[in-house]
């Protein structure tokens, strides 16, 4: 038997209409998603995707049965059975998130995979499999997301079903207000994704930022609780989605578990005790302000230079750039925090994002995501189009000049030897590609990161912003 005839086949285009994400696509588009798909066979208990993983396909469920986890304190949950017909995975072809749920197979199963610009032209084509996606991803976020609070441990599996029927997801643009200082206080919210900071206005001086949230954290439960006016305002940082629970259904939620009415006080009390000691602890207030104006707990990773141990040699750039062709990618100099208690730089390299602009803005399939959350740039396919380093909202992608189709030092010039050959990219028409897009690979693929490794003081080092600045995120 040839390899070929191993591999699964698509359905015909007859059945895959059948399914509802498809039932009113134009032909013509679900003959291209025919032809452009793959298949992916599963053997029982399988992991297909795991929570916390970045994928970057949406599948469709052409038979069998799949269960959906989420670890929890006590162990893995069982939130929900999937099964023909059903999807899951990456289903926003515009943000890259990690995924919250565990999905393992429990039989063998034939799956559809889409690719990001499938299931954008799915969505652009027909509204009906918009709202059909948009219904099964907040339906599946409310569950998995109040399953995973500490506010909702005590609820059942009824508790949470009426919860997801009365709560709603809103989202919110960048720089957004949520509500105002002064508003009635109408609903509770929890943030599913993205960021928020909480500002108290001050007569005589500029606002006060009183806390970052981030998400599985929540806010709005205080007006609530004390029937006052919004004591705060709540900015969107970026892109944000929230699960919001109206003052009725909140209250009802106060009634039927009494603990969790004083699980809120609790955390109110330490709220406002945190808020005194930003009034007085100016460091802190500082500190704060500085993370959330400089967007560093958005990133997934941080390079830091300790500044009282920097002794600018360069050695940390010479060795970025010893491995990147001669491009360094690490320019020392960035935001920098200076304090009684630290003195620190962010020296501009390539953040990570969570929800990375530069990604969901290639339109040649460039970039991709790692399971590990890093991004990389596909040398292969990048154009040199510069629209990533535009899109970079933090001026880390530098573009460079490709090396010439044959490369060859000079040393190897004299002693004769032949050049080594160079891929270099063409367009359809056969241009070749002049640019590349570089950034910050975090050293993928090698021991260590090199500017780390060469810095001989142990200035610099990397860290994860929402770990290192872990004092400056509100209490919950």
């Amino acid at each position: 038997m040839t390899d070929q005839a191993t591999v699964p086949q698509i359905p015909p285009v007859e059945e895959l209409i059948q399914f509802e994400l498809f039932s009113d696509l134009p032909q013509s588009l679900v003959k291209r998603i025919h032809k452009k798909a793959t298949n992916r066979e599963v053997e029982p208990d399988e992991v297909i995707l795991l929570e916390g993983q970045y994928d970057h396909v949406m599948y469709v469920m052409l038979s069998g049965y799949v269960h959906v986890t989420q670890s929890s304190p006590n162990g893995s949950v069982l939130i929900g059975t999937l099964k023909r017909g059903d999807f899951f995975g990456d289903m926003n072809p515009r943000t890259t998130q990690p995924s919250a749920v565990s999905i393992t197979a429990t039989t063998d199963c034939t799956l559809l995979e889409l690719s990001k610009p499938q299931l954008q032209s799915i969505l652009d084509a027909s509204p009906h499999a918009q709202s059909l996606i948009d219904r099964t991803y907040n339906n599946r976020a409310l569950r998995s997301e109040l399953h995973g609070v500490s506010l909702f441990e005590g609820f059942n599996s009824e508790d949470l079903d009426r919860l997801t029927k009365t709560a709603t997801v809103v989202r919110y643009p960048s720089d957004a207000p949520i509500f105002d200082e002064g508003d009635e206080g109408d609903a509770f919210y929890l943030i599913r994704t993205g960021f928020v900071k909480i500002l108290k206005k001050r007569p005589s001086a500029k606002d006060l930022v009183l806390a970052y949230l981030r998400e599985g954290q929540y806010f709005g439960e205080m007006a609530l609780l004390n029937e006052d006016p919004r004591s705060a305002s709540v900015m969107a940082l970026t892109e944000t989605e929230v699960i919001r629970i109206t003052k009725d259904d909140f209250n009802a939620l106060l009634e039927s578990h009494p603990g969790m009415r004083r699980q809120l006080v609790d955390v109110i009390s330490r709220r406002e005790a945190r808020n005194e000691e930003l009034a007085q602890n100016q460091s802190l207030a500082q500190t704060l302000e500085f993370v959330v104006n400089q967007g560093l707990m958005e990133q997934n990773t941080a390079l830091v230079i300790d500044m009282d141990k920097c002794i600018h040699c360069d050695n940390c750039s010479d060795a970025c750039a010893a491995i990147h062709d001669g491009h360094s990618l690490l320019v020392r100099h960035g935001p920098q925090l200076d304090t009684t208690t630290a003195n620190i730089q962010f020296p501009t390299s390539c953040h990570h994002c969570d929800d990375p602009l530069c990604l969901t803005g290639c339109n040649f399939n460039a970039m991709e995501r790692t399971p590990a959350g890093e991004i990389r740039i596909i040398e292969e396919t990048c154009t040199g189009c510069n629209l990533c380093a535009k899109l970079c909202p933090y001026d880390t992608i530098t573009m460079v000049p490709r090396q010439s189709e044959t490369k060859v030092g000079w040393i190897d010039r004299l002693l004769g030897r032949e050049p080594e050959p160079v891929f270099v990219p063409t367009s359809p028409t056969g241009k070749k590609y002049k640019r590349l897009a570089m950034q910050c690979d975090l050293c993928i693929g090698r021991p260590h990161m090199n500017c780390v490794y060469n810095c001989p003081t142990g200035a610099i080092f990397r860290v994860k912003p929402s770990d290192y600045f872990v004092g400056v995120e509100s209490i919950s």
